[in-house]
């Protein structure tokens, strides 16, 4: 049984162990850089193509089975690994503003609470999402209302939420 165990990687093809190979790499990529699963699912469709091709080589029917229960195994436990990083880290806690805008999840008050009441202008018009200048700054908005705003108008802002600042139009 162990003789058999060895055969599966001893008599594999290197078309079965490029599928193989490529998809650890795209499961660990999807845990470094989170694609909402695409590398993910992408590497478990080379898994099972890389076991379909060594069965199709001539594996036996316990090769077939192992490489299915090992390699599964191994597959969610990266899934796990991958679910984990999603749901924990310092860094979803901590804000980093670039133009304006947060890209990670803070307290909006605390980033754009200031804004609240300014007058702007609109400097890239809002479809609903556009760009304002207020106070000599350019900030990313979006129309409260959801409406157009057109390039030049003045705007409020209104709210923020997370990530977003809301403006409205002033008469």
């Amino acid at each position: 049984m162990l003789n058999e165990f060895v055969q599966i990687f001893a008599q594999m093809s290197s078309l079965a162990i490029i599928f193989l190979v490529a998809g650890f790499a795209l499961m660990l990529l999807e845990i470094i850089f989170p694609a909402l699963g695409m590398f993910m699912l992408t590497g478990v469709v080379c898994i099972i193509g890389g076991i379909v091709t060594r069965s199709i080589q001539g594996a036996t029917f316990f090769q077939i089975v192992a490489m299915v229960v090992v390699f599964g195994v191994v597959a969610l436990l990266l899934f796990y690994c991958c679910i984990k990083s999603l749901g924990s880290g310092e860094s979803r806690k901590t804000a980093l503003v670039q133009n304006g805008v947060a890209t990670k999840y803070t307290d909006p008050y605390e980033e754009f609470g200031h804004l609240l009441g300014l007058v702007g202008t609109i400097v890239a018009e809002c479809k609903p999402y556009g760009k304002a200048k207020v106070d000599g700054n350019r900030y990313e908005v979006v129309s409260d209302d959801g409406t157009f705003i057109p390039k030049n108008a003045d705007v409020e802002i209104v709210d923020v939420d997370y990530d977003h600042i809301f403006v409205k139009t002033i008469r």
